[in-house]
């Protein structure tokens, strides 16, 4: 039951700048194209809780099949928190993919969202960890060629695999917005790491590879492209190569959210990746 004032609605194209405000004051990075980006992506799933002509909450869940949604941008107003907001918008939320028949909700959760979602009936499964840094120098191995429009229907169904379900729209927006790298064998792609600038940041990933000499690879053709820049790379706790990777190329720990499920098992073998495309994607 929301108090007097706040309205839940679905968020549409004309949000994108109430969503940057929103982001804007718990300090969180995402910008105008980004708050665009995922509201397409959630469709009508992006529901946001609104208080005159400022959005108050709000939450965007992505469905990728009937198997898999994700859940991201779960974010209350500095100035309307502590009003229940958060887990009124969760439960909208939850009640909207049960009506369209989803399977399987998870999410990243950061320290605050914890206890709520774990209130909710979400299982934790394990961390991502953030690590940062400007990179040693590298340079780009022979063994690796950059990523082209072509590439993506072979790496679409590697990363479905991984992650459970199919996100073509997601991997083709992040080829589109920044630079992708491959390694092959025998004429199939075998591992990927997407490059995407985000402001003075350019993060890493989804990055997958089926060892870790390819991973590495991979690693090292994005860091040896930006390596003028900080490197933002999101890692799965359960893949101890990554994080050694990621120490070896300079890089320094930083936050970690909380990775869980809703509603039976974790699909595909998430924690294979080398890094995630980002908290709110998976």
């Amino acid at each position: 039951m929301l108090s007097d004032g706040y309205h839940l609605r679905r968020l549409t194209d004309d949000d994108v700048q109430r969503g940057a405000a929103l982001s804007q004051s718990v300090g969180w990075s995402q910008t105008a194209a980004d708050w665009e980006r995922s509201i397409a992506w959630g469709g009508e799933g992006s529901l946001g809780i609104a208080y005159g002509d400022q959005l108050a909450a709000s939450a965007i869940a992505i469905t990728y099949s009937p198997a898999l949604a994700w859940i991201g941008l779960v974010i209350t107003h500095a100035d309307h928190q502590r009003r229940g907001l958060a887990r009124a918008i969760m439960q909208a939320t939850m009640e909207n993919l049960k009506n369209r028949g989803v399977q399987t909700v998870m999410l990243d959760a950061s320290t605050l969202g914890y206890p709520l979602y774990l209130s909710m009936g979400y299982t934790p499964l394990y961390e991502v960890r953030t690590w940062v840094g400007k990179p040693k120098l590298a340079t780009k191995p022979e063994a690796v060629r950059a990523m082209t429009q072509a590439d993506l229907f072979q790496i679409t169904a590697l990363d479905a695999h991984l992650l459970g379900a199919p996100r073509p729209q997601i991997l083709t927006g992040y080829f589109e917005e920044g630079r992708g790298w491959v390694i092959e064998s025998q004429g199939q792609i075998t591992g990927y790491a997407f490059t995407k600038p985000h402001g003075q940041v350019t993060r890493i990933g989804p990055w997958y590879a089926p060892s870790p000499a390819e991973a590495e690879w991979l690693l090292h053709a994005g860091a040896a492209v930006f390596q003028d820049q900080t490197l933002r790379i999101d890692i799965p706790q359960p893949n101890a190569d990554a994080s050694t990777l990621a120490e070896r190329l300079g890089l320094e720990k930083g936050r970690a959210v909380t990775r869980m499920v809703y509603g039976g098992d974790a699909p595909g073998d998430m924690a294979k990746q080398y890094a995630i495309a980002s908290f709110g994607t998976g």
